[in-house]
């Protein structure tokens, strides 16, 4: 469960991420600049919501355009400067990044906006400065320049605080989990979701502190904290139902499994994992109900129920098809082949274990050596040496092309 201490979470953070809120800031840059550059603030183009700004929508916009809109703010800063107008040679000096990151120029986009913390404008506007701090905070983190983003984060959030912005905060906040977390230092990031979850509950945002809660539940799982992961779990189920979220109440009985098994209660987490997949099943997710399918499998044998589980492995095996998993199709035929030579069925689990190799070899899945080395053992069951033998020196010499010369290939390693 616990990784190396550079590993970093695997949690989607769908609201608070910088992928979607750079999404949405790109969408409507243009049309914000376009605005300040005209001097009127207050028209219509200057709103994020207006889909019609001077140079169209970001996702409509081309080079040419991006082209025009750098020489429309050049002209505009020569303009500013010459009237010593600095309130708009900062505005126009921040067009130019806007302009270069359009066109992938980042370390221009960053030295423009950059120098508009350098200019002193006794109007600036504080909930504006903190924006401008953030997005140059998003642009280090997309540049992989993480400890310089979470010093603009800081910053940002700081006057968030200060002017009592508790959108703002939580935004920032978000986006503090994300960098802490790109550094794998999951303590911090447990300490920031502590904090984004303060500010949510007050701000009333049930949905986003559902969110907040299953990514708590998922960081102190990391940890090995298994009592506190489904606390947070459970309370994230709870807000869940409240907002009829079908598809995260699924996904959280399936986190809650995992814990309860963790915990060693796998007639609880079996529990937990039969509810994910019927609501898996009702919200028409095939893939997903494949996956709660296959960790119902695994635990039906870990209690030594195999028909439960052979029957578990066959409903994944179905469902991986039609998604066309085959990744996951190679991990359903691999159990069925455990299963069955657990059962005495051991030409049955052979069988299994060749369809796993043929479609490991398809696609040149990592998992082949492994899949020969459990053909090997089968056919020493059958008292096949010989046969066995080939399939251990081809397992072998996987390995050995794979980089895994540690890896001993062993007839009698269970």
């Amino acid at each position: 469960m616990k990784g190396d201490k550079d590993k970093s979470v695997n949690f989607v953070l769908a609201d608070n991420g910088i992928q979607e809120s750079k999404k949405a800031v790109e969408i409507c840059k243009l049309e914000i600049k376009s605005s300040r550059i005209s001097g009127d603030r207050k028209k219509k183009g200057y709103s994020p919501g207006n889909p019609y700004p001077a140079y169209g929508r970001l996702e409509e916009t081309g080079k040419p355009e991006t082209g025009k809109f750098i020489e429309h703010s050049r002209k505009a800063l020569e303009v500013s400067c010459k009237k010593r107008n600095k309130e708009s040679e900062e505005a126009v000096k921040e067009d130019f990044g806007t302009g270069y990151d359009l066109i992938g120029e980042t370390d221009r986009e960053i030295e423009f906006h950059g120098s508009v913390n350098k200019i002193p404008v006794e109007t600036a506007d504080t909930k504006v400065e903190r924006n401008r701090i953030g997005n140059l905070g998003n642009l280090f983190h997309k540049m992989g320049d993480i400890r310089k983003a979470i010093q603009c984060y800081d910053q940002a959030l700081k006057i968030s605080r200060e002017i009592g912005d508790r959108r703002g905060e939580a935004d920032t906040l978000g986006n503090l989990v994300l960098a802490y977390n790109s550094l794998g230092e999951i303590k911090k990031v447990a300490e920031y979701s502590e904090q984004e979850l303060e500010v949510l509950r007050e701000m009333g945002e049930k949905r986003k502190e559902g969110l907040t809660l299953e990514r708590l539940g998922l960081i102190h799982g990391f940890l090995e904290e298994v009592r506190k992961a489904i606390r947070y779990h459970e309370q994230a189920l709870v807000i869940f139902r409240e907002t009829g979220e079908k598809k995260r109440e699924a996904a959280t009985f399936g986190n809650l499994g995992n814990m309860y098994f963790h915990q060693g209660r796998v007639s609880k987490s079996i529990e937990c994992y039969l509810k994910a997949l019927h609501l898996f099943e009702h919200t028409g997710n095939i893939s997903a109900a494949g996956s709660a399918s296959l960790s119902l499998g695994i635990k039906y044998s870990s209690l030594g129920k195999m028909e439960e589980a052979i029957e578990h492995y066959n409903y994944a095996l179905k469902a991986f098809r039609r998604t066309g998993n085959t990744r996951d199709e190679i991990a359903v035929f691999t159990k069925l082949g455990f299963t069955y030579h657990a059962l005495g069925k051991v030409r049955k689990g052979i069988e299994s274990y060749e369809q796993a190799l043929e479609i490991s070899r398809k696609i040149a899945d990592k998992e082949e050596g492994s899949i020969l080395e459990h053909l090997g053992r089968s056919y020493i069951s059958l008292n096949k040496p010989k046969t066995a033998g080939r399939y251990f020196e081809q397992a072998f010499k996987v390995f050995v092309e794979i980089g895994t010369r540690e890896k001993e290939v062993n007839p009698l390693r269970s």
